[in-house]
């Protein structure tokens, strides 16, 4: 395998594609790879001249003194590469380290990583796709942290609130997502993550492959496809059982919503978060009561009007916007 040498330069100037930066990090894992870029490294060395030395200043230097303490401070550069190719013929692997690290000065594989957050308004979902090709469907009211580009090593975001995971498949490098305080850890798999900050309780639902599900204090709780961690945050226990119906728990997906003896303040909770709307209760002891309801109408209305079949509870518009309710007892 030989490598064309424009390509190794530009790799150098930071102008490679991405396609060229590929094939110069796969010839660099071979050992003629490491001999031309010793090769590379040695002639640049041996054209730095002190006249180059002098282009990098933006300025006369006052006195010869001053310009030689200068060019001093320049010159060592060529007595660290001779030390250099001195350790590589004993140590090998101190060549190409110090050729990786070099190259990844270039390309800022080891720069603190640039962060993107997005956040996700009441009432919408968003499809995402992260650098290393995993999908994430987020869903209302939910905020994401992630890099550009992901590291050597791990795959780390950070979530607020909801979102459906197809992480994509790295043994070498796990994919890491911090939920302030409890942290899921996989290769590659599928699964649903429910994490508002509002709420005490952190419920991750396993689909697809393996999962490990840790605490502050290192403690790993491994899920297997079909069931469900609910971690309270408040007291660091962890519950782990079968879904009784695991398709009810992603259906937020489909805009459909199934609750199983919910208590009624979560299920405004989240019909806030997936219909932007607000509640103003005139009976706060109704936040206790449970309900059970399955219903994938669109218009937050005909919900609500459903709920009131239910229930003895009693929903009137606030103002004429639509996204404004009193709740009160319905009158006996």
């Amino acid at each position: 395998m030989k490598l064309d040498s424009t390509i190794l330069t530009n790799y150098l100037d930071n102008k490679a594609t991405l396609e060229e930066q590929k094939q110069v990090l796969a010839y660099l894992s071979t050992e003629e790879g490491q001999h031309d870029m010793a090769l590379h490294l040695d002639q640049d060395i041996e054209a730095f001249t002190d006249r180059m030395a002098e282009t990098w200043l933006d300025h006369d230097v006052p006195t010869k003194r001053m310009k030689r303490r200068f060019l001093n401070r320049i010159s060592p550069v060529r007595s660290w590469k001779v030390a250099l190719r001195v350790a590589a013929t004993v140590i090998p692997f101190l060549l190409l380290s110090s050729a990786l690290f070099f190259l990844s000065d270039r390309l800022g594989v080891f720069a603190p990583p640039d962060y993107v957050s997005l956040t996700v308004p009441c009432g919408e979902q968003i499809h995402l796709v992260l650098q290393d090709g995993t999908l994430v469907h987020m869903n209302s009211s939910s905020r994401i942290r992630y890099p550009k580009k992901m590291g050597l090593f791990a795959r780390e975001i950070e979530l607020s609130g909801e979102a459906y995971f197809t992480v994509a498949k790295d043994k070498e490098r796990p994919f890491v997502i911090d939920l302030n305080g409890v942290k899921v850890r996989v290769t590659g798999t599928e699964f649903n993550v429910k994490a508002y900050p509002d709420e005490s309780y952190v419920q991750v639902m396993l689909y697809k492959g393996s999962l490990l599900l840790e605490n502050q204090t290192d403690r790993t709780y491994p899920l297997r496809p079909g069931e469900c961690a609910d971690y309270d945050r408040t007291h660091g226990e962890c519950h782990i059982s079968r879904a009784v119906d695991a398709a009810s728990i992603i259906g937020w997906q489909s805009r459909s919503l199934n609750f199983y003896r919910t208590p009624f303040r979560d299920i405004l909770k989240t019909l806030e978060r997936q219909y932007d709307v607000t509640f103003r209760l005139t009976a706060p002891e109704l936040l206790d009561v449970r309900f059970t309801l399955s219903t994938s109408k669109v218009q937050v209305a005909d919900i609500l009007q459903d709920l009131e079949m239910v229930s003895s509870i009693h929903f009137t518009a606030a103002d004429d916007s639509g996204k404004a309710f009193v709740v009160s007892p319905k009158q006996k």
